[in-house]
């Protein structure tokens, strides 16, 4: 960047960061925190899909559920974390005698209510099959195929004899979704629709469209995390210099003067400190170019 150029704007992407069940998770988790500082809390499994958020709540004493459970007191208290948990997990909680406290994602319970309600069909689930959600709704399922693509979802053979639901993880591409849906209605005039997309991921995902003119962009949220994973990929199709981090220090020397537009986008485990601080590492890095710019030079 020369003298006298415009400054790269930087640009966050609409509705990135925490999305209302990832907030009221973490709030209820605070609030045992608060009210009971002498019982001992334990995580189901990782609360959100943020290492931060996690790292935080076990500073503050919460601690991960040991799988074998055996040192569990009934005054203890166990939470199962947003993605929900298997049937059979569920029950063998419920099982300890001690309190339970539920923080699921009313989306992930909707999904299980959707597959609960349909026995007698055979349940075509698009989402990843090793996602902590995907594992806990479709254990519910009697009859179920999970696919983790549209590849393999063309791929199955549709019986005229059976009946056919095809539902899908609430963080899944709302795009693919519908291609999905368009081809199911191909192979069978027969087979249900249930779109079971959260409204965070759709709004989440349409706020991408303010970057796709961007020529470079910071994608933000844990490696694990499915929605953070949709807006990389999203954003793969429109901008090719892209990042994926957790953290502001993972994008230390990029030279972001080379770039005209830089986007922002999180996932819903995001929290808004994050996304402010790696805002303010690349201004910082913007100012400090233009500061170099700018010492006179002296022969």
């Amino acid at each position: 960047m020369t003298i006298g150029m415009d400054k790269p704007r930087v640009i966050v992407a609409p509705h990135s960061g925490f999305c209302a069940g990832v907030r009221a998770a973490i709030a209820k988790v605070q609030d045992l925190l608060q009210k009971s500082p002498k019982k001992r809390i334990f995580l189901e499994g990782e609360l959100v899909h943020n290492k931060t958020v996690n790292e935080e709540l076990f500073r503050q004493g919460v601690q991960m559920l040991p799988q074998t459970c055996g040192e569990l007191r009934v005054d203890d208290v166990v939470v199962i974390r947003a993605h929900g948990i298997t049937q059979k997990r569920r029950e063998q909680l419920h099982l300890l005698g001690c309190q339970i406290v539920d923080v699921t994602c009313p989306f992930v319970q909707k999904i299980v209510h959707e597959i609960v309600t349909r026995p007698d069909h055979h349940i075509l689930f698009l989402g990843d099959p090793n996602h902590a959600e995907v594992i806990g709704v479709t254990s519910f399922a009697k009859n179920i195929t999970v696919c983790s693509g549209i590849e393999k979802l063309s791929a199955i053979h549709l019986k005229d004899s059976q009946r056919y639901a095809l539902l899908c993880q609430s963080t899944f591409d709302p795009q693919l979704f519908e291609e999905a849906a368009i081809l199911c209605h191909k192979k069978s005039t027969e087979i249900e629709i249930v779109n079971t997309i959260c409204p965070a991921t759709k709004l989440r995902q349409q706020g991408l469209q303010s970057l796709y003119a961007c020529d470079a962009a910071v994608v933000i949220g844990g490696r694990h995390s499915a929605n953070t994973r949709r807006l990389f990929e999203n954003l793969q199709r429109h901008i090719e210099q892209l990042w994926w981090v957790e953290s502001p220090n993972e994008i230390e020397g990029v030279r972001w003067n080379l770039y005209k537009n830089i986007g922002i986008a999180a996932g819903a485990s995001t929290p808004s400190e994050q996304i402010q601080m790696v805002r303010e590492k690349i201004l910082k890095s913007l100012d400090d170019v233009v500061k170099i710019e700018k010492v006179p030079f002296h022969s």
